[in-house]
């Protein structure tokens, strides 16, 4: 922790921020995760159960041959009967062959009680780009009556935020604020980040009751830059940033590629790389002067120097699926991470022979994987309406991989029992903490927000000292 400015003000309030900690990083198990127990003494098929849960990853020691890393808070669920919860050990080791150990050691509670289980892997191979984790373990202790093998699949994920293509009823909102709208940014935790209005209010113009949300991405200092999906104030094609507010025309953002475009080909997918210089997808396809961009291409332009390319086409983001055709299924949403690793979604899904049928709002990896279904994507929304997929339009992932650096202002304000504190950084996100003491324990007092300003109305009263920093990503 770096404290960067203190504050003493009126009941003694000190302040400081906080930049993520780089070698703590928490994750989350994917699509196809999953706990296999098997009876040799009965015999017949195994018990194969979807697993899902989360770790945390943290470095212990590191050098030119080897890192050794402690899992962390360990909490898997097969369902609310049959949980997992202990801690482990990851090992990279090797200057020439690379070998990866990872065990697991915890309490596996079921209906019958709880024992003790002890896992390492199998396979000492990496099939996944770090930081994603594929491992199969095996049990070091079972028994004849009972075996159990775990599948992990896992990213360094704090939360997904996205935009649904259809609006639905959350059932686990709080009342009269369970209508979700396209227009709406969410997150994988259950909660609406943005409702659509919010996205208009530093723009001219009539209010509309959704303007829909196409795509989206965040840049440093909260700056949410995305592109509509409805006729407003903005054209289908065009990105605009809200803080700022400014914005890129279609026209200007589709020129590199084409001076002959008449019409709005609409913009589905953004992925920023600098404030000038973006990825993002057309919904159309368009003919461009030396090449025909599909509306399932990964283009790249730079606004700044005029400059446009394709990135990737279709084919090779889905190169790694196994299709029996090479139709172009679009390109909705799209994430990339540091690593190169590419996230994103279809606008028509397709079947994959090994993989099984892939819907439009799954979200995929370039590398071959299914990482969420949609549908369990928007399940801690419970939504009511009876549908199997409800689309997916945006795409960004809150991560500790991508930890902004230190070097940020704060400043706090106290009026009453309340403190109102603002800040800038060069996080994308941030998350206040508070503690009654300078080393802490710090407890989040807010969710994860794109934002520069939080207000804590719940301050202690009186002439207690209090704590606090800002986290970000």
């Amino acid at each position: 922790m770096k404290l960067l400015r203190l504050f003493f003000l009126g009941t003694a309030f000190l302040v400081s921020i906080r930049a993520s900690d780089p070698q703590v990083w928490r994750y989350q198990l994917l699509e196809g995760s999953q706990m296999i127990t098997e009876n040799l003494l009965v015999g017949g098929a195994p018990v194969v159960e979807a697993m899902r849960g989360t770790f945390v990853l943290r470095l212990v020691s590191a050098n030119v041959i080897s890192a050794q890393y402690a899992l962390d808070a360990v909490d898997f669920a097969t369902g609310p009967d049959k949980t997992l919860k202990g801690s482990g050990t990851y090992t990279i080791a090797g200057e020439v062959a690379i070998r990866r150990t990872l065990t697991l050691m915890g309490d596996l509670k079921t209906a019958d009680g709880t024992r003790k289980v002890s896992f390492t892997n199998d396979n000492t191979g990496f099939t996944r780009i770090w930081p994603m984790l594929d491992f199969t373990l095996k049990q070091t202790n079972g028994t004849a009556a009972s075996t159990i093998t775990l599948k992990i699949a896992a990213a360094p994920i704090r939360e997904i935020w996205f935009s649904t293509a259809t609006g639905f009823h959350g059932a686990k909102l709080p009342a009269g604020e369970q209508e979700v709208v396209d227009g709406d940014l969410l997150s994988s935790s259950g909660r609406v980040v943005k409702h659509s209005g919010e996205f208009q209010e530093n723009f001219p113009g009539p209010t509309f009751l959704n303007i829909g949300l196409d795509a989206l991405d965040i840049r440093p200092g909260a700056e949410l830059a995305f592109s509509t999906d409805t006729h407003s104030f903005l054209n289908d094609g065009d990105v605009a940033f809200l803080r700022t507010p400014h914005y890129f025309r279609w026209a200007d953002i589709m020129s590199p590629f084409t001076a002959t475009l008449t019409t709005d080909p609409g913009l589905d997918a953004l992925s920023f790389i600098s404030d000038s210089e973006f990825y993002f997808s057309t919904e159309q396809d368009v003919k461009g002067t030396t090449t025909t961009l599909h509306h399932g291409d990964l283009l790249q332009v730079n606004m700044g120097t005029h400059v446009g390319s394709v990135f990737k086409r279709n084919g090779e983001l889905l190169a790694a699926f196994h299709r029996s055709t090479g139709t172009d299924v679009g390109l909705d949403a799209v994430f990339i991470w540091p690593t190169g690793e590419i996230w994103f979604s279809v606008r028509d899904g397709f079947t994959d022979s090994q993989l099984g049928a892939i819907g439009a709002g799954d979200i995929l990896s370039n590398s071959g994987y299914i990482v969420y279904r949609n549908l369990e994507l928007v399940g801690p929304f419970a939504p009511i309406e009876d549908v199997n997929n409800f689309g997916l339009d945006s795409l960004t992932v809150i991560s500790d991989v991508m930890a902004a650096p230190g070097g940020a202002t704060l400043n706090a304000t106290i009026s009453g029992n309340s403190v109102f504190l603002t800040w800038t950084g060069a996080g994308r996100v941030f998350q206040v903490e508070r503690a009654s003491d300078v080393a802490g324990p710090y407890a989040p007092i807010s969710e994860i927000i794109p934002a520069l300003s939080f207000e804590d109305s719940t301050a202690r009263p009186g002439n207690a000292t209090t704590f606090y920093r800002v986290r970000q990503w």
